[in-house]
């Protein structure tokens, strides 16, 4: 089960994707997981550098399967919001929110440091690129 604060996450998460025009990111393959470790990586040295901000409540989220190479509940968390946020087609995820609505989103339950996520994102993007 997806906790509170890894939803807000990954919603916050695909809210920037959304304000950053990005409609289309891939999913389950090479590029996604390379997104994810850096993803992985901006969660640890940000919760190195400040503490007590919520990122430890997250980390689990970034915990890879030895074998598979998987962040089984960073895919959960996005399979989640499947209907909601964005649509998952074979090995593409389209974010559907529009953008004021992920602004909105941000707003009102982004419960991460804004800088955090938009570098976040930022590193993400630069992996699936």
């Amino acid at each position: 089960m997806i906790t509170r604060e890894e939803r807000l996450f990954v919603e916050s998460f695909i809210a920037i994707l959304a304000i950053s025009g990005i409609k289309e990111i891939p999913f389950q393959n090479a590029a996604y997981i390379e997104g994810v470790t850096k993803l992985k990586n901006m969660v640890e040295y940000f919760e190195s550098k400040l503490p007590g901000i919520g990122i430890e409540d997250i980390t689990i989220l970034f915990v890879k399967r030895p074998i598979t190479g998987e962040f089984v509940r960073f895919d959960q968390a996005i399979r989640d919001l499947d209907g909601l946020h964005l649509s998952i087609f074979k090995q593409k995820i389209l974010i559907e929110i529009q953008e004021w609505n992920a602004k909105v989103l941000l707003l009102s339950k982004c419960a991460f440091p804004s800088q955090f996520m938009y570098l976040a994102v930022s590193e993400f993007v630069s992996a699936i690129r």
